[in-house]
Protein backbone atom coordinates (compact mmCIF):
# COMPACT_ATOMS: atom_id res chain seq x y z
CA UNK A 1 0.00 0.00 0.00
CA UNK A 2 1.40 3.49 -0.75
CA UNK A 3 2.21 6.13 1.87
CA UNK A 4 -1.08 8.39 0.43
CA UNK A 5 -3.45 5.30 0.81
CA UNK A 6 -2.74 5.38 3.98
CA UNK A 7 -3.07 8.78 4.53
CA UNK A 8 -6.53 8.78 2.92
CA UNK A 9 -7.56 5.71 4.95
CA UNK A 10 -6.52 8.07 8.21
CA UNK A 11 -8.56 10.69 7.18
CA UNK A 12 -11.87 9.13 6.44
CA UNK A 13 -11.48 7.08 9.70
CA UNK A 14 -10.94 10.40 11.47
CA UNK A 15 -13.67 12.15 9.63
CA UNK A 16 -16.02 9.21 9.91
CA UNK A 17 -15.38 8.68 13.31
CA UNK A 18 -16.40 12.58 13.95
CA UNK A 19 -19.82 12.48 11.67
CA UNK A 20 -20.41 8.99 12.98
CA UNK A 21 -21.07 10.38 16.73
CA UNK A 22 -24.38 11.50 16.29
CA UNK A 23 -26.49 8.85 14.58
CA UNK A 24 -24.35 6.28 16.79
CA UNK A 25 -25.00 8.14 20.04
CA UNK A 26 -28.99 8.85 18.87
CA UNK A 27 -28.84 4.85 18.55
CA UNK A 28 -27.06 3.93 21.72
CA UNK A 29 -28.94 6.18 23.27
CA UNK A 30 -32.26 4.63 22.42
CA UNK A 31 -30.88 1.24 22.91
CA UNK A 32 -29.70 1.65 26.47
CA UNK A 33 -33.15 3.09 27.16
CA UNK A 34 -35.03 0.28 25.64
CA UNK A 35 -32.85 -2.60 27.27
CA UNK A 36 -31.90 -0.88 30.40
CA UNK A 37 -34.49 2.12 30.92
CA UNK A 38 -31.52 4.20 32.01
CA UNK A 39 -30.45 7.46 30.69
CA UNK A 40 -26.30 7.19 31.61
CA UNK A 41 -24.90 8.67 28.54
CA UNK A 42 -21.01 7.78 29.59
CA UNK A 43 -21.52 4.52 28.43
CA UNK A 44 -21.37 5.65 24.90
CA UNK A 45 -19.71 8.56 24.81
CA UNK A 46 -16.24 7.07 26.62
CA UNK A 47 -15.77 5.18 24.27
CA UNK A 48 -16.29 7.53 20.93
CA UNK A 49 -14.25 10.17 22.64
CA UNK A 50 -11.23 7.82 22.66
CA UNK A 51 -11.85 6.91 19.31
CA UNK A 52 -12.02 10.22 17.98
CA UNK A 53 -8.40 10.69 19.98
CA UNK A 54 -6.68 7.96 18.94
CA UNK A 55 -8.27 8.77 15.29
CA UNK A 56 -7.38 12.35 15.31
CA UNK A 57 -3.80 11.84 16.44
CA UNK A 58 -3.28 9.04 13.85
CA UNK A 59 -3.73 11.32 10.88
CA UNK A 60 -2.30 14.45 12.64
CA UNK A 61 0.90 12.24 13.01
CA UNK A 62 0.62 11.30 9.33
CA UNK A 63 4.66 10.50 8.67
CA UNK A 64 5.81 12.22 5.16
CA UNK A 65 6.97 9.61 2.89
CA UNK A 66 9.83 11.34 2.27
CA UNK A 67 11.86 12.47 5.48
CA UNK A 68 9.19 10.26 7.78
CA UNK A 69 8.98 12.87 10.30
CA UNK A 70 4.94 14.40 11.12
CA UNK A 71 3.77 16.00 7.68
CA UNK A 72 1.24 18.05 9.55
CA UNK A 73 3.28 19.05 12.96
CA UNK A 74 6.15 21.24 13.08
CA UNK A 75 7.49 21.43 16.55
CA UNK A 76 3.99 22.42 18.83
CA UNK A 77 2.37 23.97 15.47
CA UNK A 78 0.17 22.15 13.89
CA UNK A 79 -1.57 22.62 10.43
CA UNK A 80 -4.07 20.10 8.85
CA UNK A 81 -4.16 21.66 5.57
CA UNK A 82 -1.19 22.07 4.70
CA UNK A 83 -0.16 21.44 0.91
CA UNK A 84 3.80 20.11 1.75
CA UNK A 85 5.57 18.79 4.58
CA UNK A 86 6.42 21.30 7.09
CA UNK A 87 10.07 19.78 7.43
CA UNK A 88 10.77 18.85 4.15
CA UNK A 89 8.45 20.79 1.49
CA UNK A 90 7.05 17.25 0.17
CA UNK A 91 4.14 18.52 -1.71
CA UNK A 92 0.82 16.46 -0.85
CA UNK A 93 -0.02 13.52 -3.14
CA UNK A 94 3.38 13.79 -4.65
CA UNK A 95 5.65 10.36 -4.35
CA UNK A 96 8.91 11.59 -2.57
CA UNK A 97 12.44 10.60 -4.43
CA UNK A 98 14.46 8.43 -2.63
Amino acid sequence: MSTWADYRRRRLLFWATLHAYLPGALLASILLRSWTGSDDAAIYVIPWIVAYGVAGWRFGYFPCPQCAKPFFIWRFFYHAWTRKCLHCELPKWVDPKY
